[in-house]
């Protein structure tokens, strides 16, 4: 007795949108190498496109330096530019790159190819320098080349303007995976502007420094209330102001360098 026959997948082909060479391809496939001139082709039901790329015009050991300063800035927790780094990894992510037209106006679109937790990525925009044809030629070194998943289609409907040209690009990124305070938090320095994105970090505690304020506040109303209201008393509310000044500057210092 025979068994039910056995199906493979579905195959279309395409002509390569760059050196016209038929590409064949399995129909659930939306990127595909042509097998002649290497370049990666892009396919939705609109058709092939080529597939592009940005370089990364901020080397590892720049972008490091970048994630340490932005962690040490005001806003940040003490000494989160020494938390220790669990990840620090080149990636490039694949973005829908969308050109409308507005009248007599452009505006390009970027939008996340691939669901992802990292952040800032629907903040994304185009990157300095030319886009690259994604082909043999281009370099990617070790980057980690993340495939998309999104389909295009899910964000035409929405997309406001006339259509002018449509495309997936790969974009650099560096994804920094850190830890502190017993918890992993992630951030993201984009390979060609140096821009870190970060949704969720480690905050410097404000509770300390609106008491500081607060008292300080009170103190110094209080001084100049007997420089105003007691004449006599005038030098002694100055030297309460000036006690309170120095007060608040060595309890400033405190509470900066404790948390």
């Amino acid at each position: 007795m025979c068994g039910p026959p056995a199906y493979g997948p579905a195959v279309a082909t395409v002509d390569c949108p760059k050196c016209g060479a038929p590409v064949s391809f399995d129909v659930s496939t939306t990127l595909v190498r042509c097998e002649y001139c290497k370049s990666q082709v892009f396919i939705d039901r609109r058709g092939a496109t080529l597939t592009y790329i940005y370089p990364f015009l901020v080397v590892a050991d720049q972008a490091q330096g970048i994630f340490r300063r932005w962690a040490s800035g005001s806003r940040m927790a003490k000494d989160l530019e020494t938390a220790p780094v669990r990840q620090f990894a080149p990636l490039y992510f694949p973005v829908y790159f969308l050109r409308r037209r507005f009248g007599p106006e452009e505006k390009v679109f970027i939008e996340p190819a691939k669901a992802t937790t990292l952040p800032g990525l629907h903040g994304l925009k185009v990157p300095p320098g030319d886009m690259k044809v994604f082909d043999a030629d281009f370099p990617v070194g070790g980057a980690r080349m993340v495939p998309p998943e999104i389909g295009l289609d899910q964000y035409l409907g929405a997309m406001p303007g006339e259509p002018i040209e449509q495309a997936l690009v790969y974009l650099p990124l560096y994804q920094v995976d850190y830890d502190y305070g017993g918890r992993t938090y992630s951030a993201v320095v984009e390979g060609s502007t140096g821009e870190v994105f970060a949704s969720d970090y480690p905050r410097r505690r404000s509770g300390a420094y609106v008491t500081v304020g607060a008292l300080g506040l009170l103190g110094s109303a209080g001084g100049w209330a007997l420089v105003f209201l007691y004449p006599g008393l005038a030098l002694l509310g100055i030297a309460a102001v000036i006690g309170v000044a120095a007060a608040i500057g060595a309890v400033g210092y405190r509470v900066a360098t404790e948390h």
